[in-house]
């Protein structure tokens, strides 16, 4: 996929919000870092703000995904006022976690674009 990538002309978006949203291990990620590279796209990553601002994720994990997640949109906010595009890879898997997020952004008229990424296939193939 990298070779694939690495041979397109670079991609240039005007500000917006791309969200990849979906069950853990479905690539996510690694769609979201190859899309950035290839772009002007600024990834923020949900499991990259964890591993950041929180050594041991194991103790009081909720407690550490909603600040994560409020972390998480703080990044965005911060890249939103300085008018750049940014992809975000998160799972969104609660509806108090994605409903806060996107409702900041439609607010203030913010293109967001928000892809779900499930596939019963790549949940087997991971099996």
């Amino acid at each position: 996929m990298d070779r694939q990538i690495a041979a397109c002309p670079t991609i240039i978006f005007k500000p917006c919000i791309i969200v990849l949203a979906g069950p853990p291990l479905h690539g996510k990620s690694t769609v979201a870092s190859a899309l950035a590279k290839q772009s002007n796209l600024h990834m923020v990553d949900v499991d990259a703000v964890k591993a950041r601002y929180f050594s041991d994720l194991t103790a009081e994990k909720l407690d550490s995904t909603e600040k994560a997640y409020q972390l998480m949109s703080e990044e965005v906010v911060a890249l939103i006022a300085q008018s750049q595009p940014i992809i975000v890879s998160a799972t969104f898997s609660r509806k108090e976690f994605k409903e806060p997020f996107l409702h900041m952004f439609r607010s203030n008229k913010t293109r967001i674009f928000f892809l779900r990424v499930d596939s019963l296939d790549c949940i087997i193939s991971r099996i």
